[in-house]
């Protein structure tokens, strides 16, 4: 399936907003976390229909959504004071600040993987032990 916006759908694709096909071809971004398949499919299945989609920026981006920023935004500053913390031939060089800024973003780039683990997963997080030794 290929990714495309509304302005082409609407110039490319007539009735997409209703159309139904067994098979998708493209797919389109509402909102941050929703997509809209195009065609809508047709077909029903015990199974449902499972789409796996990965969104990256475009190279030109040059914002993030309001909701990344407010979650996760504490954490890209800290990466990037450790970094600017580091410069040892600059005034605002402080190795004990940019530590404790490269700890805040540790936690927080751990917070942000748990985070994508659990939404990944549909059973019981319980597991077996196996012996190492």
């Amino acid at each position: 399936m290929a990714g495309k916006d509304t302005d082409w759908l609407d110039a490319n694709v007539p009735n997409w907003e209703t159309s139904t096909s067994n098979s998708p071809k493209y797919y389109t971004t509402l909102a941050r976390g929703k997509i809209r398949l195009v065609y809508t499919p047709s077909i029903t299945t015990g199974q449902g229909l499972k789409v796996r989609v990965s969104l990256i920026p475009e190279s030109d981006a040059t914002g993030m959504d309001a909701e990344v920023i407010e979650e996760w935004g504490e954490v890209i500053a800290a990466e990037t004071l450790n970094t600017l913390l580091r410069m040892k031939d600059k005034p605002w060089f402080d190795r004990i600040e940019a530590g404790r800024q490269m700890t805040i973003f540790i936690r927080g780039k751990r917070q942000a993987a748990a985070k994508a683990n659990l939404s990944r997963v549909n059973g019981s997080l319980r597991v077996k032990p196996v012996s190492i030794v």
